[in-house]
């Protein structure tokens, strides 16, 4: 999971709705960006992942992430403005270079399709 995919999943889904509400959202995605990075960087915390992988029962799994993003939701509160402005850029900073990644990828899946299985003449 990271920040750029999440930004990615959101932004296509709300490309399917309508335009106006597309529009609305992807003006003012920076934030939700800036909340994106915040989440992923707070679950990427050594001890909550050690005791994730620690607990085999579901409902306790589900009680620590329920906590951690209480957690986290109060500590994103607390942030400044220009903290968030910040996360936001490295939200899309990592949706432009998964983008990248993703381009770069297709071309070279293409290219070896190309190779293996020539186009009939």
């Amino acid at each position: 999971m990271s920040a750029g995919r999440a930004a990615y999943n959101w932004i296509t889904s709300i490309a399917s709705k309508q335009p106006q509400w597309f529009l609305g959202s992807f003006q003012g995605r920076n934030a939700y960006e800036a909340w994106q990075v915040h989440l992923v960087n707070g679950f990427r915390d050594t001890n909550f992942l050690l005791k994730f992988e620690g607990t085999a029962d579901p409902w306790e799994r589900s009680r620590l992430v329920g906590e951690k993003v209480r957690e986290l939701r109060q500590s994103f509160a607390k942030l400044s403005p220009e903290q968030k402005l910040e996360m936001g850029k490295q939200g899309e900073s990592e949706l432009r270079t998964g983008i990248e990644l993703l381009s770069k990828d297709k071309a070279t899946i293409l290219q070896l399709i190309s190779v293996t299985d020539p186009p009939a003449q």
